[in-house]
């Protein structure tokens, strides 16, 4: 099977305080993840190029746009993204764009996974080995990250709208300020699998001391949000047929 890039997301749910307006949930705060350091497509322009070449032509396009235009380095970022992990629980996971942290501060975030018992990679690679190596570790016992802050210390090198370039930790190390633990569990069942159908994440989800910073959060945002609700929708289409 092709390589993929491996995303994670925490919902926090209860949370007091006042939320950004961009918001269409009252009490919850939600952490994105993907498993690289940088979003390579870092600049609104890029953001829209690929979605917009993607969508109306074909991703083929954008890529050669890229190597045209200069950005083979971000095409090449691109794949270093895809990956065969031996599971979901096994890799680092990083924010990639940043958050306020209070007045006047700016932060990342990432996941580090600590569980002792690690997944084995299949020798058989099928649509669902992630799924079946969680489900097996799951069954084991209990998983945990821990769930760091990256503080920014340097404007310069260290920018809001460029999510392309990574905050580099010698400058600024990640400090962790929790423990994220998943308990063992059966999570293959049509109540969770209904569930996740029904649960939105995005970056707008967030305290007013945590807004999204930058303008790919920005797109993000807006984009997630239309995502959200064109899938409820189909999902109500099916529901009815």
């Amino acid at each position: 099977m092709p390589s993929r890039t491996c995303a994670a997301a925490i919902k926090l749910r209860d949370v007091p305080g006042t939320r950004i307006a961009e918001s269409d949930e009252p009490t919850t705060q939600d952490f994105l993840m993907v498993n690289i350091p940088t979003m390579p497509l870092g600049t609104v322009k890029l953001f829209h190029d690929a979605i917009w070449l993607g969508t109306e032509w074909s991703i083929a396009l954008f890529a050669a746009k890229l190597l045209l235009s200069g950005k083979g380095q971000t095409l090449k970022a691109l794949q270093a993204a895809k990956i065969h992990p031996s599971s979901p629980a096994d890799i680092r996971y990083w924010s990639t764009t940043p958050y306020l942290f209070g007045p006047g501060e700016a932060a990342k975030y990432s996941l580090i996974p600590t569980s002792a018992h690690k997944a084995s990679l299949p020798a058989t690679l099928t649509e669902h080995y992630l799924a079946d190596a969680l489900a097996q570790q799951l069954a084991q016992g209990e998983l945990s990250f821990d769930f760091m802050v990256q503080r920014r210390t340097d404007a310069a090198s260290m920018p809001i709208e460029d999510a392309a370039v990574e905050w580099q930790e010698e400058r600024a190390p990640f400090v962790k300020v929790a423990t994220l633990r998943i308990a063992k569990q059966e999570f293959r069942t049509p109540q969770r699998d209904e569930l996740s159908e029904a649960l939105t994440f995005s970056p707008g989800h967030a305290l007013a001391e945590h807004r999204p910073l930058g303008a790919v959060n920005r797109a993000r945002m807006r984009i997630y949000k239309e995502q959200s609700a064109f899938r409820q929708q189909r999902d109500q289409r099916r529901k009815a047929q």
